[in-house]
């Protein structure tokens, strides 16, 4: 057959040249459309992935701000605490006692306030200048043996309540002259306990 004597003639040349090249990928125009819908997606991906760490990152701040402090505060607070318990000082004016000092010092205190003094004393000084327009009144009026008895009379009530107020002003005058020595007393006593045994501020 002639079929039989036919040979079957195969190039294998090419083998030899190209086999040192690599393969190379070819880009159709079809397959790009499909190249940048995944970058995008890529893109949308990794964006969706920072922006879910950044809100992370600020839920995580925002429970710390939210939370109790840190274990620093309350050592903080235990110092601040054993300190103040350690120096039991107190302010008292222009002074630091110690508590005990202090409490002395408190109970050695004026029983009356310099305000209900000076109250008191207003109160002397109106009587006292009610004293004097009485005596005046008194000086000064022209009633004699001729006067009318009504006149007489009237002179005569005028002296009983200026020497009544007087008396009663001698009293308290005398009581509060007597509070305003204890006063002063109790002043003394306070201001030297406070010198002897507490600190000038």
């Amino acid at each position: 057959m002639k079929n039989k004597d036919k040979k079957l003639k195969v190039d294998l040349d090419f083998l030899d040249e190209k086999s040192s090249k690599p393969k190379q990928r070819v880009h159709n125009e079809s397959t790009r459309p499909s190249d940048a819908s995944s970058s995008r997606k890529w893109n949308w991906k990794t964006i969706s992935i920072v922006v879910g760490i950044i809100v992370v990152v600020f839920w995580l701040g925002a429970s710390e701000d939210n939370s109790p402090s840190s274990t620093s505060t309350p050592t903080n607070n235990s110092q601040v605490k054993s300190i103040s318990a350690d120096d039991d000082s107190v302010e008292y004016g222009e002074y630091r006692c110690s508590q005990h000092h202090y409490d002395k010092a408190v109970s050695l205190s004026p029983s009356k306030s310099e305000t209900a003094l000076n109250t008191a004393q207003l109160s002397m000084d109106n009587r006292a200048n009610e004293l004097e327009r009485l005596e005046r009144n008194i000086e000064y009026s022209y009633v004699n043996e001729y006067s009318e008895q009504w006149e007489i009379d009237n002179y005569n009530d005028e002296i009983y309540t200026y020497n009544s107020k007087l008396a009663s002003y001698k009293r308290d005058a005398a009581a509060h002259d007597t509070r305003i020595d204890r006063f002063n007393s109790q002043i003394e006593v306070h201001n030297k306990y406070l010198a002897q045994n507490c600190t000038p501020r």
